[in-house]
C-alpha cells in the first residue's frame, strides 16, 4: 500500500529555533597572586673621584719668579773710583789694621777682592809718587805706615821711651814662641835652658803672646802663640812672612 505523502497542512512545523539566551555573567577570575619580583641588588654606585689638590702654591712663587742668582763672584757695578778714596781715608783714620769686613760694612759692595785691588792701586800710587808712607797688609787688614828710612825722624819726635824695649831675654823668649808656636812652656823652657814664666806673662801683658790652645797629652798643659799685636808691631801680614833662621845668620 502507497505511503500518503502528507499534505502540507499535515506537514509538522518546524519549531523556530530559540534565540539564544545570554551567556550567565561571567564570574570574577580570581586574580593569580602576582609573584613578588626578588629585587636586584644593584651594585653600590662607585664613589666621585676626588678633583685632584691643587698643589700648595709657596710665598716665593706669588711674589713672582725669583731674579736669577748672580754668578760666584759677580761684583755689584759701583764706582771703583770714589770707592778707592773712600777706602783711603778709612784707613788713614784707624790707627789699627782696616779688615775687609769693616770696610764692607761701610762701603755696601766691597768685596774682599775690590779691597785687594783698591790697596794694590793705592801701593803703585804711593810707589810711583815718592810718598813718605806706604800700604801695608797686616794681621789680615790693611794699614797705612811710613817708610823704614824715615824710622828714626818719626822715633825721634815720638819720643820713645827705653822702657817700653824689650829686655834680650824677653825677646828670645818671644822670638821661639813666634818660630815654634804652638809651644808649651816646657818646651820653651827646653830650649831656652832656664825658667821662663814671669816672661810669658810680661809678653802677654804686652799684647804680644796669647793662649792657643792645650795639647793633647797627659795633663793637657797649655800651648802659646803670637798675637795679632805682634804682627802689627812686625809689619807682618802673618807669621810665614817671619825672616828664615838661615837669613838671619846673614
Amino acid at each position: 500500500m502507497a505511503k500518503k505523502k502528507p499534505t502540507p497542512a499535515e506537514t509538522p512545523a518546524t519549531p523556530e529555533p530559540a534565540p539564544p539566551a545570554d551567556p550567565p555573567p561571567a564570574e570574577p577570575r580570581a586574580e593569580a597572586p602576582k609573584k613578588k619580583r626578588a629585587k636586584r641588588e644593584e651594585p653600590p654606585a662607585a664613589p666621585a673621584p676626588e678633583p685632584p689638590a691643587e698643589p700648595a702654591v709657596s710665598l716665593d712663587a706669588l711674589a713672582g719668579p725669583a731674579a736669577p742668582a748672580e754668578p760666584e763672584g759677580a761684583e755689584p757695578a759701583m764706582d771703583e773710583a770714589a770707592a778707592i778714596r773712600t777706602f783711603e781715608a778709612l784707613v788713614f783714620a784707624t790707627n789699627e789694621p782696616l779688615a775687609p769686613a769693616a770696610v764692607r760694612k761701610i762701603v755696601p759692595g766691597a768685596t774682599p777682592a775690590r779691597v785687594r785691588r783698591w790697596a794694590e792701586a793705592l801701593q803703585r800710587e804711593y810707589e810711583e809718587r815718592g810718598r813718605a808712607f806706604q800700604l801695608r797688609e797686616i794681621a789680615g787688614g790693611w794699614q797705612i805706615l811710613t817708610r823704614p828710612e824715615h824710622a828714626e825722624a818719626v822715633g825721634k819726635m815720638l819720643k820713645v821711651k827705653s822702657e817700653g824695649k824689650l829686655s834680650t831675654a824677653a825677646l828670645e823668649t818671644l822670638a821661639i814662641v813666634a818660630y815654634r808656636q804652638p809651644i808649651n812652656r816646657a818646651d820653651l823652657e827646653a830650649i831656652r835652658g832656664v825658667g821662663s814664666g814671669p816672661l810669658l806673662r810680661g809678653l802677654m801683658e804686652k799684647g804680644l803672646v796669647k793662649v792657643t790652645g792645650h795639647e793633647e797629652t797627659l795633663g793637657r798643659p797649655v800651648l802659646y802663640g803670637t798675637t795679632d799685636h805682634f804682627l802689627e808691631l812686625l809689619g807682618l801680614a802673618s807669621v810665614k812672612d817671619l825672616p828664615k833662621p838661615e837669613e838671619l845668620k846673614g
